[in-house]
């Protein structure tokens, strides 16, 4: 049994917990830190929880040494870069996964289905998972830039707003009305898929569009291939990739447990449809263009439950090699 302590209680962090415990006997959320209150977080979980509470700011602080801490998953949003998160090592914790993308040259980004396999217990104590738009795009851009190579391209996403909007963005934007506004925005996604795919360094760039939805999100990537292609052959690619005949599985060590990477749809889908899906990215074949070596695909995703499951599961291929 490894045991598991998740900083942050928030939707990410809840989620993953509840699905840790659906889908992972072989790990033991031991411990929660949140400033929340304890039973308002208890109450709002909505499920029996035994694992012990901490509502301490500074993660240097936290027992984590006393009660045998493996892994913990860093899901406040507040300590995504190596001095935040190497605190819960000085704890006493053996690994930290990051819920978040991270600025550190010195942490590592690792996405199932994309670069897992790169993994290096012996070094990488610290390593983050991206982002949901991360790991929506990355799997369909290696899948893409194989089959048509990927000469320059644009991911932006329409994303559900999230509570970043006010609290993280430096753009003067994203303060008015979260909730009824479209906002114009940043997006690190574009980044992060490099550092998966190193061979498309320097050829991304996007943005995202912040909206008034409360749950799942649509990216956009828009590529200048090295060959022309037709939606036909795009999708024919994708839906391949998508029933498993070349795409990258995921890690032997997850077992019997069947990681939903990657889905491929042709009927005509609207936000509402993918909540709840666990998918990492759904490709909506009905909306794919092209028009020479230009290529438009675009993928959904919920941004919550989709990312939570890579979570757990990140969670268990760390822990199988802790």
């Amino acid at each position: 049994m490894i045991k598991i302590a998740i900083n942050g209680f928030g939707r990410i962090g809840a989620l993953t917990a509840k699905r840790m415990l659906e889908k992972h006997p072989f790990l033991q959320l031991a411990a929660v830190n949140d400033l929340a209150n304890e039973e308002n977080l208890k109450q709002s979980f909505g499920q029996q929880l035994n694992a012990k509470f901490f509502a301490e700011k500074d993660p240097a602080n936290l027992p984590w040494k006393d009660l045998g801490i493996d892994l913990v998953l860093e899901c406040s949003g507040f300590f995504t870069e190596i001095d935040g998160a190497k605190k819960h090592l000085l704890a006493g914790a053996k690994k930290v996964i990051i819920s978040a993308p991270s600025d550190s040259p010195e942490i590592p980004t690792y996405l199932l289905g994309v670069n897992a396999e790169k993994y290096n217990p012996a070094q990488d104590d610290m390593i983050s998972m991206g982002s949901c738009t991360t790991n929506a795009v990355a799997p369909v851009a290696k899948i893409l830039d194989k089959h048509f190579g990927v000469k320059a391209g644009f991911i932006n996403t329409t994303h559900s707003y999230t509570n970043s909007q006010n609290k993280q963005y430096p753009n003067w934007r994203a303060d008015p009305a979260s909730q009824l506004s479209i906002i114009p925005s940043t997006t690190g996604a574009s980044k992060t898929v490099e550092k998966c795919l190193p061979q498309l360094k320097g050829k991304l760039n996007g943005l995202s569009l912040r909206v008034p939805t409360e749950d799942v999100s649509i990216v956009e990537f828009v590529f200048l291939a090295k060959k022309k292609a037709t939606a036909e052959q795009v999708n024919e690619v994708l839906q391949k990739a998508a029933e498993g005949t070349e795409f990258l599985q995921p890690p032997k060590e997850l077992g019997s447990l069947q990681s939903q990477i990657l889905k491929f749809e042709n009927k005509k889908l609207i936000s509402t449809d993918l909540r709840g899906s666990e998918y990492s990215s759904i490709v909506d074949g009905s909306l794919t263009q092209t028009f020479g070596k230009l290529i438009k695909v675009l993928i959904w995703y919920d941004n919550e439950a989709g990312y939570a499951a890579r979570l757990s599961e990140m969670a268990e291929f760390v822990a199988t090699r802790c």
